[in-house]
């Protein structure tokens, strides 16, 4: 049987909590009367212990525990949390934060004992005003009671209001809705309105507070029910709160009455907070065709221009009718083009935007699609926003810099486009694994999609066969969650499929790679399957020498030489002659020399034979020079022409101004020595890594 959602709404003050549950096949929310029959909705927020039980009460129940048996009452919870308090109750310290988080908690399981679930699938709860400490001190209570994270939201009694009258059959908000609170003297009048010449409607609300004459209340509320809705045209009208007590109203009701549905209660705020909740929890399919835009409502969508699957797209950081006090949006990209990215800002009752261009100064210079950048936008009022860029640089290939950019970014005078120029973002879809994935042929950790099409992309040649690995299906699944993805690329596999089908499957899941892109990479990959061993195996070596992976070239091209009886001279020579340039790279200009000799053996090239003497030459042995250009039969007048080439190539600009910068350190400073020989022998150690 599947599980119908469960919703609760506090309504809240310093005074009293009103709570009310609805499930989507309820035609409306229930509140929670503490009197059997009867609508005696409001519990006030008092806590009393029983003496020496520990036995913790609310509402009316504590109430009576301090009135027939002297048991001491908390009372004023709301402000006493908020202002950090703690009671002394039997000996023991309570902070007043702990005991509003016990109250809470048992407001939540007296609904529960309806035959609710203990948890529900979401709570609101409306106070009058929210700040962002209470936003905090709410958040810490949810925690203590065990709401999951995300499942607690605070609205205001206003934005509450909203959700209950849209939730309304329509005729009851086909023009405006009037509220009016009564507390005693005061009356809190709230007009709904709302503006059916955009798309989302924007809803806003018009409030004053008006007193009203005790000796005379009917004839004072009448006077003010007819200014509030003069001149306008009004569905309904909702009355609320304790000063509506009592049989008073007779013109100021028999006013309200005509042409306009009237309703009375004193649960408006928690049901309204029910429907909140049931809407927040809709996906985006069945989100309806209202904004609200409030005192707490941020007034700006702000968005980024972005790449996702090939697709140009806009990511919605920050939605207008969103909470600025709890609203964050977060996302990562990767930059491919400029240092500057564009904030889109519009208001939602305009197609026109604002682009706001935010520099990323001093950004280490990287190839683009190398970048990934974190992205926070954190509203600090309904019309500012601030924003954090972190540099996470891309995984092993390019280490992050850990620069981070801060932006205050105002939202005032969002009117016109403003036409400017921007480097793509292209939107990450997952986030970094918290285990890499080991590519053994480069020694490489690659800790998102995006880092693996990389490196597809720029070592397409260095796949094999073993790159469609049972691992890297499994990490698919398990670190970059997408198990569809892993499961087509076993699919691929047992089936015998080729490595284009299988690395294609991987680039249609991240959109690092562009079409053209993943369409030259296929093209490789099948040209590839259809050479040789040999063939492929030379260009697999090949890559890794162009990549400074020279003893892992030497592994390959040895292996090359190992079952090459049947192979082209030519090709076997060139094989030699690029092992002996890895020997060269690590100064083993020994066993260069004799690779280079076995090259010139197989091909004839001349290129081969001279940079056998340089390797001679760079060896500093004369004799074995001398040797070969006798066992080579090179004239006298060739052996020193190469001899001169290589010395010119000591005086060359290069070679010359790396002189200098040893000439202009200092001597005597150790310390500047050290560190440049300390990144020689890591560089070094770097080109020996396997």
């Amino acid at each position: 049987m599947e599980k119908t959602s469960y919703y609760l709404g506090i309504d809240l003050d310093n005074d009293n909590a009103v709570i009310s549950y609805f499930q989507l096949n309820m035609k409306e929310p229930e509140t929670v009367s503490t009197v059997a029959g009867s609508e005696v909705y409001q519990i006030p927020l008092i806590l009393a212990k029983k003496h020496g039980i520990g036995q913790w009460f609310i509402g009316e129940e504590a109430k009576r525990l301090a009135l027939l048996q002297g048991e001491e009452a908390v009372s004023g919870l709301l402000q006493a949390a908020l202002a950090g308090k703690e009671f002394f109750i039997e000996g023991e310290t309570y902070k007043a934060q702990e005991l509003l988080a016990l109250y809470i908690k048992k407001l939540v399981y007296l609904a529960g004992k309806l035959g609710n679930p203990v948890i529900p699938d979401f709570l609101v709860i409306t106070l009058e005003q929210l700040s962002r400490e209470v936003t905090e001190l709410f958040l810490q209570v949810a925690e203590r009671i065990g709401i999951p994270e995300g499942k607690l939201t605070l609205i205001d009694r206003r934005e509450s209001f909203y959700y209950f009258a849209f939730s309304q059959q329509k005729e009851l908000w086909l023009h405006d809705v009037c509220l009016f609170d009564n507390r005693g003297d005061e009356v809190w009048c709230r007009r709904l309105e709302r503006d059916q010449r955009t798309m989302p409607q924007l809803v806003t609300i018009s409030e004053e507070q008006r007193n009203i004459d005790r000796a005379n209340k009917d004839a004072s509320f009448l006077k003010i029910v007819s200014e509030v809705t003069g001149g306008h045209i009004v569905s309904a009208v909702y009355l609320t709160g304790d000063g509506f007590d009592g049989e008073w109203m007779k013109e100021s009701l028999s006013f309200l009455c005509k042409g306009r549905r009237v309703f009375m209660g004193k649960n408006l705020y928690s049901k309204g907070a029910c429907y909140a909740a049931a809407r927040k929890c809709m996906t985006e399919e069945n989100s309806w065709q209202f904004v609200y835009m409030g005192d707490n409502e941020m007034k700006v969508n702000v968005s980024l221009k972005v790449q996702s699957q090939g697709k140009t797209e806009f990511f919605t950081l920050i939605s207008a009718g969103d909470n600025w006090y709890e609203t964050v949006g977060e996302c990562e990209v990767l930059l491919d083009g400029s240092n500057e990215i564009d904030f889109w800002l519009q208001l939602p009752n305009s197609k026109e935007a604002k682009i706001e261009k935010l520099t990323l100064a001093d950004l280490p210079e990287r190839p683009p699609r190398t970048t990934r950048l974190r992205i926070k936008a954190q509203p600090v009022s309904d019309m500012e926003v601030k924003i954090r860029i972190k540099d996470l640089g891309f995984g092993e290939i390019f280490k992050s810099s850990d620069k981070t950019w801060e932006y205050m970014m105002s939202l005032e005078n969002v009117k016109e486009r403003q036409e400017k120029r921007m480097g793509e973002l292209i939107l990450c879809s997952q986030q970094l694994a918290a285990m890499p994935y080991y590519i053994e042929n480069v020694s490489l950790n690659v800790y998102s999609l995006d880092e693996l099409c990389y490196y597809i992309k720029n070592n397409t040649c260095l796949l094999d066969a073993d790159f469609m690995d049972d691992e890297l299906c499994d990490w698919v699944e398990n670190e970059q969650h997408l198990p569809d993805i892993a499961q087509n690329l076993r699919n691929i596999k047992a089936g015998g499929g080729v490595l284009s089908e299988f690395t294609g499957c991987l680039m249609s899941a991240c959109g690092y790679c562009t079409k053209e892109e993943q369409k030259q990479i296929r093209n490789t990959l099948q040209e590839m399957e259809h050479k040789s061993a040999f063939e492929c195996g030379k260009i697999k070596a090949d890559r890794f020498l162009e990549n400074r992976k020279y003893i892992s070239s030497i592994a390959e091209y040895r292996k090359l030489l190992q079952s090459c009886e049947k192979e082209m001279p030519q090709m076997v020579g060139a094989v030699w002659h690029n092992l002996g340039t890895a020997y060269a790279r690590l100064f083993l200009f020994e066993q260069a020399a004799d690779c280079y000799a076995r090259a010139y053996e197989k091909s004839s090239d001349k290129e081969s034979l001279k940079e056998c003497l340089m390797a001679c030459r760079c060896n500093h042995d004369e004799r074995a020079f001398e040797r070969r250009r006798e066992y080579f039969k090179i004239a006298p007048e060739e052996a020193k022409k190469i001899a001169d080439e290589l010395s010119s190539c000591s005086r060359s600009d290069a070679i010359c101004q790396f002189e200098t910068m040893l000439d202009e350190w200092d001597p005597g400073d150790e310390n500047v020595w050290e560190t440049q020989l300390e990144e020689w022998k890591k560089q070094y150690r770097k080109d020996c890594m396997v």
